[in-house]
């Protein structure tokens, strides 16, 4: 029985993020949307981001590698926690995890798990997935500019996310912004009175 390689470990990783994405989204589907109107195009703007940051980050494929053994050390284990903080944080949405930005009917804000400290850990995990799994190619130039380009589709998921939270949940979403952060922890609630319903959520 041969030796199995890292470049095999990656893939069957990878694979298997995107094994569980997809069954995640076949899963939701068959529930429904819950009463809500999706938003579609913030995914769009996702996808396409996450096919730019291949082409970004090609040319850089030979730009600050480091030795093959710490990239795939590093790399896997940034990937597989965040890829974990994923999975976690849906299982912690269950049914208002969506593919698409919706607000359900019955939507509420959910504050146990991750989302006790931060709004969007499922999109955190998701990019520590991104880098890490670009890290495993060697290059740190080529997996952060990947990552930066994804990033930047995940901003603007968020926004989209953060203005319909806001407009179907109004103060109950207000007070939940002010004491947590979207991709890292806030250490002091802001001052939310006054706030109003329905604001973006840059």
């Amino acid at each position: 029985m041969g030796t199995v390689t890292g470049g095999e470990v990656v893939l069957v990783l990878a694979g298997a993020w995107v094994a569980g994405e997809v069954a995640l989204q076949v899963r939701q589907w068959r529930r429904g949307r819950g009463g809500g109107r999706a938003e579609w195009g913030s995914l769009v703007v996702l996808v396409a981001a996450g096919v730019f940051s291949g082409v970004a980050s090609a040319p850089l494929r030979d730009v600050l590698v480091v030795p093959r053994e710490v990239a795939l050390g590093v790399g896997l284990a940034i990937a597989v926690a965040g890829v974990a903080l994923r999975f976690w944080s849906i299982l912690v949405l269950g049914r208002f995890f969506r593919g698409v930005v919706t607000v359900q009917a019955d939507h509420e804000v959910v504050r146990a798990g991750p989302y006790r400290y931060l709004r969007h850990p499922s999109y955190l995990g998701a990019l520590g997935g991104v880098l890490g799994f670009g890290l495993t190619g060697g290059s740190v130039a080529a997996a952060v500019v990947g990552t930066a380009v994804v990033g930047l589709g995940v901003a603007y998921r968020i926004a989209v996310e953060e203005r319909a939270l806001r407009a179907g949940l109004g103060e109950a979403y207000e007070r939940y912004a002010a004491t947590t952060g979207r991709l890292l922890p806030r250490w002091r609630a802001r001052d939310v009175t006054g706030a109003g319903r329905g604001s973006a959520g840059a």
